[in-house]
């Protein structure tokens, strides 16, 4: 890949990230993106205290390949989930037990 054409995938998920004025409009254009390696960037660089909304929304994308979904795993803290640990959060838990499934299919 040149580098502009990966300047222009990383600027977009910039915006992404710290342009929004909310969480809708960045679920909306999550729906949107067609390219896995913009959605791949969006995920690494997220924040997770933002909530659960938009990492959902990013599986839900047609484009959402395997190595996405790990990623969100691994930073949901999918390795609590593995190791039984007990977490009271029953969002969370509903999330990466949902995803886990997923990606056991």
């Amino acid at each position: 890949m040149n580098k502009v054409c990966e300047f222009e995938k990383n600027k977009k998920a910039n915006n992404l990230l710290f342009n929004e004025d909310s969480p809708e409009e960045v679920i909306q254009k999550r729906t949107q993106a067609k390219d896995s390696s913009v959605l791949y960037y969006f995920i690494w660089h997220y924040n997770w205290d933002n909530g659960l909304e938009i990492p959902q929304a990013v599986l839900d994308n047609q484009y959402c390949d395997l190595s996405i979904a790990l990623l969100i795993f691994f930073r949901a803290d999918g390795l609590s989930f593995l190791l039984k640990e007990d977490i009271d959060l029953p969002h969370w838990y509903k999330f990466i037990t949902s995803l886990f499934e997923r990606l056991n299919s």
